[in-house]
């Protein structure tokens, strides 16, 4: 599992500087797609629920721990916070309703 974060994350780097004309940018997938992985390890570790962090029927001794999960949920808010102005990050940072209403909800 930490395999497929991990190489999420890189291809996220890679495409980082790369100019789209559709308005999502692969990137804010990728990295959000590696966020909600280590934070579903996060939560079996928290929870007590190895099937979260361990993917025994796909693959036997594979898992990620715990702190591999909290280096690649840091890793990822920091790969959305490098373009502040831009996609998710510029929607969470603006002073505008629907930024205050995006900061509210962001635990939910």
């Amino acid at each position: 599992m930490a395999t497929i974060v991990f190489g999420l994350v890189v291809l996220a780097l890679l495409l980082l500087d790369l100019k789209s004309r559709y308005p999502r940018r692969p990137v804010e997938l990728l990295t959000a797609t590696a966020i909600l992985i280590s934070l579903l390890a996060l939560i079996g570790y928290a929870c007590n629920v190895p099937f979260f962090y361990t993917w025994t029927t796909l693959f036997p001794n594979t898992g990620m721990a715990l702190h591999t999960a909290v280096a690649f949920t840091l890793l990822g808010a920091g790969i959305m916070c490098l373009r502040p102005d831009q996609g998710l990050m510029g929607i969470l940072t603006s002073p505008t309703a629907s930024g205050t209403m995006a900061r509210r909800l962001i635990l939910a």
